[in-house]
C-alpha cells in the first residue's frame, strides 16, 4: 500500500528524515534555549559585562549596522555581537557563545543603561541652554539699560 502515491521505501525514508531533523532541532533548542545552564566561565563573563556596563566611566557604543554593542572600560573592551561575547583585556581575548535568551537580556540591559545615560546628557544640555539663555537675557537687559541712559 502506498502513502499519497509514494512507494513504501520513500515513505519510510521521509519518516526517518522527519524524525532525524526533528531530533536535531530539539537538540539545538536544548543546547541554546532557556534550559541551557551557563558554565562558570560564562557566568563570570556575564558578570564582567554587567559590572563594566554599570561603571559610569565606561564608554558605550551601539552599532546597529553590525548588530554589535561595545563597552570600553580602561583597557578592557567587551563586544557582544549576535550570540558571541568577547572580552579583551589588552593581552588576552576570551570568546563565549551564549544562548540567545542570555544575549537578549544583556542587550536589553545595555539599551536601558544607554538610554539612562542619554537622558542625563540631554538634561545637562538643556540645563546649559537655559543657563545660556538667562545669560543672554541679562546681557540684553544691560544693553537696554545702557541705551536708556544715553
Amino acid at each position: 500500500m502506498t502513502h499519497f502515491g509514494f512507494p513504501p521505501s520513500v515513505v519510510t525514508l521521509r519518516r526517518k528524515m522527519f524524525v532525524f531533523f526533528g531530533r536535531m532541532a530539539k537538540n539545538i533548542a536544548e543546547g541554546t534555549g532557556s534550559n541551557y545552564t551557563l558554565s562558570e566561565n560564562e557566568k563570570t563573563a556575564v558578570r564582567i559585562f554587567e559590572k563594566c556596563l554599570a561603571l559610569e566611566k565606561s564608554e558605550l557604543l551601539d552599532s546597529p549596522s553590525s548588530d554589535a554593542i561595545y563597552i570600553k572600560t580602561q583597557e578592557i573592551v567587551i563586544v557582544l555581537k549576535n550570540q558571541e561575547l568577547r572580552i579583551i583585556n589588552g593581552k588576552y581575548s576570551y570568546d563565549f557563545n551564549l544562548p540567545p535568551d542570555q544575549c537578549e537580556k544583556m542587550r536589553k540591559r545595555f539599551d536601558v543603561e544607554s538610554e539612562r545615560r542619554r537622558k542625563i546628557m540631554e538634561e545637562k544640555i538643556i540645563a546649559k541652554t537655559k543657563r545660556s539663555l538667562q545669560d543672554i537675557l541679562s546681557e540684553v537687559n544691560e544693553i537696554s539699560s545702557l541705551e536708556e541712559t544715553l
